[in-house]
């Protein structure tokens, strides 16, 4: 009888934090794709560079948390897409800034998407 209530004690601990862990990277990816909305311009190729700063520095503060809970390949895409508005920006290249902006978001949607606790994540 006590090995039967450790076992639900942990089966329930490990569903509870799985269920944790799903809903707080999907509310941290949410508030980063609202950063990268509201800081990186689509006019202005200078105020996207200085908004690509921020975003990276708000990517940096995320990266540990993101590391550990999702595959390393997705995280370091972020990198790529912030390092590609950056190198647009700095090309006065405004479509490129939109374009790997738009990545960006659209990688970030994929990742929220899959860290969310339903029946397609899981499968």
């Amino acid at each position: 009888m006590k090995s039967l209530i450790c076992s639900v004690v942990i089966l329930c601990a490990l569903i509870l934090s799985a269920v944790f862990v799903a809903i707080y990277t999907d509310k941290s990816l949410e508030s980063f794709s609202e950063t990268v909305y509201t800081e990186i311009s689509e006019d202005d190729c200078q105020a996207a560079y200085l908004g690509a700063e921020r975003v990276e520095d708000e990517y940096k503060r995320l990266k540990t948390y993101l590391i550990i809970f999702m595959h390393e390949n997705d995280v370091k895409d972020i990198e790529m897409h912030i390092s590609d508005i950056k190198s647009a920006a700095k090309s006065n290249d405004t479509a490129g800034v939109v374009t790997a902006k738009n990545r960006l978001r659209l990688h970030i949607r994929q990742l929220r998407r899959l860290s969310t606790f339903s029946i397609e994540a899981i499968f």
